[in-house]
Formats: C-alpha cells, structure tokens, sequence
C-alpha cells in the first residue's frame, strides 16, 4: 500500500495503512511492532542481547530491523502516549532529497532480504519498480517532471539492487547518489 500510494485512500485504516500505524489506537499505553529511530529508550541488556543498529543500512530502516532483532530474541517495544518528543523530521531529506530518496527505496528491498530473505526481496523489488515506473508516469502527465524523473531514477535504483548482497555497505553507481557526492564536494 506504501509503493501503489493505497495509503491515502484510508489514513486510519489498518488494512490500508499498517505501515504508518492506522487502525492503532495511540492514546493507550501498548506493545507496538517498532517505532520510529527519532527517539527510542532502549535498556542496555536489549542492546546487548541484540547488538547495534546495523550500519549497512544508513537512516531509513535501521530502526525497523534492529527492533525486529530484538523481537526475535523476546523482546517488545512499548509505546507510551503520556511520552512527548518533537522530532524536527526531514532536515536531512530535504537538503539531499534525491540522494536520500534513493537510500530510502533501496533500504525497503535490503530490509526484506534481512528480514525475509532474498526471494521476498525480489519480490518487494519488483513491486517497488513496477509502482516507481507508474508514479513517475502519472507525475509525468500532470506535468511535474522533476517529480516523476525522480521516480524514474528511484526504479532504476531498485532494479540494480542484488537482493542477495544486501548485507554490504556499497554506495553503487546510481545516478542520484553520484550526483549528490559531486555536489557536496
């Protein structure tokens, strides 16, 4: 529902929109699958029990397996609504919204290979090419299009991801990622 943009036709629906916790009443204290990396209290022991964040995931999804890791070995992440945090969200999407964008899409097929392994992975990879090729698309027509060469871009990432090499730290030669290391020199 993320990829096909299904998630807006139902904000608070469960079906349509688990990723982003709809359907999930967040006005009581409970148990949670994982929650965002901005603020997370996480005791030694799990730390230690689980390990670190992997690295070869950089922002978008490093959160998601590590608390998954955790699971797996017990533990739960609780949320607690009486807890208020201000995360200031997009600083660094924004200055390098291309680059970012890019390690987002990426990190979507590298979790599934982690999480699910590499034939769930093809599958997410197809899916999210398929979506990104129709987005940029539909963009193209409404006449936006830097929006849709991005997600054109953003399919050609995914589709030269190796869902069976996910777990290597490699920035490849993806056209977005060469850009922005040029521009940051």
């Amino acid at each position: 529902t993320e990829f096909w943009y299904l998630r807006r036709l139902a904000r608070g629906s469960r079906v349509f929109n688990a990723f982003y916790g709809g359907g999930v009443d967040l006005e009581r204290p409970q148990f949670v699958d994982w929650a965002t990396g901005a603020c997370l209290l996480v005791p030694r022991a799990a730390v230690d029990a689980a390990g670190l964040m992997d690295e070869s995931f950089f922002m978008y999804g490093e959160e998601v397996e590590w608390l998954r890791r955790m699971s797996r070995l017990g533990r739960r992440v609780a949320w607690e609504p009486r807890a208020i945090v201000t995360h200031v969200g997009g600083g660094s999407a924004r200055r390098e919204w291309g680059r970012m964008y890019q390690l987002q899409l990426a990190n979507h097929v590298r979790y599934m290979a982690h999480a699910e392994g590499a034939a769930a992975a093809r599958r997410t990879q197809q899916v999210l090419v398929r979506a990104l090729r129709v987005r940029a698309r539909v963009w193209g027509w409404l006449g936006r299009h830097e929006r849709a060469a991005a997600f054109a871009e953003g399919a050609a990432t995914v589709a030269a991801i190796d869902p069976t090499r996910v777990g290597e730290r490699v920035v490849p030669a993806w056209p977005a990622l060469q850009r922005g290391a040029a521009d940051s020199r």
